[in-house]
């Protein structure tokens, strides 16, 4: 009976583990719609620039202050002169910060991520 048990809860562990294991695993994501030079972070799904410098790449890069409400561009005077904080502007804008009304960066997200997050299945 002992053993009968012992090869149940192990016969148990492994369909569990094997569960555990598929739910984990995801399709790839299909990139065929990215523009040139914007890849995807596996991660976060996010797109930045391939040949970046600093961040997700100028086009992506949004600097949020502690406790404002806008998101700037990196060269904006507003921004300069306080502590800034880099975020993805697709990220500043799902957290509801507004644009900076004296840079004005961009305040959309791009049509071809919109389709790439539909054409992947993405939820949020």
């Amino acid at each position: 009976m002992t053993v009968l048990i012992i090869i149940l809860s192990v016969a148990l562990i492994i369909v569990a583990y094997k569960y555990i294991k598929l739910s984990k695993s995801t399709k790839p994501i299909d990139k065929s719609m990215l523009p040139n030079g914007v890849d995807i972070d596996e991660k976060t799904l996010l797109p930045y620039k391939t040949n970046r410098v600093y961040g997700y790449g100028k086009e992506f890069n949004a600097f949020v202050t502690p406790n404002g409400k806008y998101f700037h561009r990196s060269r904006c005077n507003y921004v300069k002169s306080h502590k800034k904080i880099l975020m993805h502007r697709y990220e500043a804008l799902k957290k509801n910060y507004l644009p900076c009304p004296y840079c004005k960066p961009v305040s959309k997200v791009n049509a071809w991520y919109d389709d790439f997050i539909k054409k992947n299945n993405i939820l949020d």
